[in-house]
């Protein structure tokens, strides 16, 4: 998973009593490393030795950004598979060809079809993978989600299980294989001892672990999951989750809800949203004891499709770190005159408000003192 950190600048903003946070603080290495892999992180936070993200008295703004457009549909790769070595000729394994185009139907060396979109290069094709039964469907209900499941096709001489993300399928989508993994997927030899990736992985481990259901574990409730057989949408949901659970609780792992909660970290929700103008605020900054629920049904409710319009919607999220009224309390852009537009945008679907405060749907700005520290964290 892409992990980007921007740190908003505080100039423009105005200072405002606040109460004090707890004395914990959220650790670098520990968020980027559940973020940036997609697995469940340490139980231990605030370990002696760490980097603190957030230093000042106030609970520190930070506004966690899901990715949830449609290449988020697409499975999670083994940390083997390399792009360097497959662009360089390193797979020799192709199913996807020059002459296919358009939404052609793959056939493999048992005659059973396989769909597929094919783009302009390899980076922006893909088969694409249901729970239709007439491509043979195999339901792994008990591996978490209850429309979990798999496909079996053979290209080059291989065959392998081409798995659908549950969570997915729930949203009427197909889990997308893009054509370089795929390819690379069938390449590998569980009789071969050429070793793949960092860790210099034999196929036969490679293959192990990616048909193992119960490798990853969530956090909170000790769930067990696939993770590799799962889309990239339900790692990054599982991660906002984690991420925002474990910094306000000191609740052990994998035991539950213990329901004794902090205001450590103030978070917020957003989302890329091709009708809106780029994304939007679905849920705003506030403190965990008052946006704890609608933060839960909000990552749940998250589902993959549409365009990643970024800078759009990083200028959007910028400004609603701004005051909403007060426009001389907003910057001025590159020409030195023009101030920053306040955010007015509805927390529902993205869509513009006449009415740019709460009764419009439009979150608060969320900051509460000029020294207080504002993240966007992209997931």
């Amino acid at each position: 998973m892409k992990i980007q950190r921007i740190r908003q600048a505080s100039k423009g903003l105005r200072s405002r009593a606040s109460t004090p946070a707890r004395g914990q603080s959220l650790v670098v290495r520990w968020l980027a490393c559940l973020v940036v892999l997609g697995l469940g992180a340490s139980p231990a936070v605030g370990q002696d030795g760490d980097t603190s993200l957030f230093s000042t008295s106030f609970p520190p703004n930070v506004l966690l950004f899901v990715d949830n457009s449609g290449s988020m549909r697409t499975i999670m790769y083994h940390p083997a598979f390399d792009i360097e070595v497959y662009e360089a000729g390193g797979v020799s394994c192709d199913i996807i060809t020059s002459a296919h185009s358009g939404d052609p139907t793959l056939i493999d060396e048992n005659n059973e079809e396989l769909r597929a979109s094919v783009g302009s290069n390899a980076d922006n094709s893909e088969a694409r993978v249901g729970e239709d039964e007439d491509d043979g469907f195999v339901s792994t209900s008990g591996t978490g989600h209850a429309r979990n499941g798999y496909i079996n096709r053979t290209f080059c001489g291989q065959t392998r299980r081409l798995y659908v993300d549950g969570s997915v399928a729930e949203d009427g989508d197909d889990t997308w294989w893009t054509e370089p993994y795929l390819e690379w997927y069938f390449n590998l030899d569980p009789s071969d001892t050429v070793t793949w990736g960092p860790a210099n992985q034999t196929a036969a481990e490679i293959l192990a672990e990616i048909e193992d259901s119960a490798n990853g574990r969530t956090y909170i409730d000790g769930s067990t999951f696939g993770k590799f057989q799962r889309a990239r949408i339900s790692a990054a949901r599982d991660i906002a989750s984690d991420v925002i659970y474990q910094t306000n609780t000191d609740c052990p792992a994998y035991g539950g809800d213990c329901g004794v909660y902090y205001d450590r970290v103030r978070f917020g929700l957003a989302q890329f949203q091709q009708n809106a103008r780029g994304g939007f605020v679905r849920v705003g900054i506030d403190a965990y004891a008052e946006n704890k629920s609608r933060l839960e049904s909000s990552i749940d409710d998250i589902d993959a499709g549409g365009w990643t319009p970024l800078g759009e919607t990083l200028f959007k999220l910028y400004t609603y770190f701004m005051h909403r009224l007060d426009a001389s309390q907003r910057p001025v852009g590159k020409d030195g005159i023009t101030r920053f537009p306040h955010y007015h945008y509805r927390d529902t679907n993205g869509s513009w408000s006449h009415t740019w405060n709460v009764l419009g749907g439009v979150p608060e700005d969320p900051v509460q003192e000029a020294c207080q520290q504002n993240f966007i964290i992209m997931i």
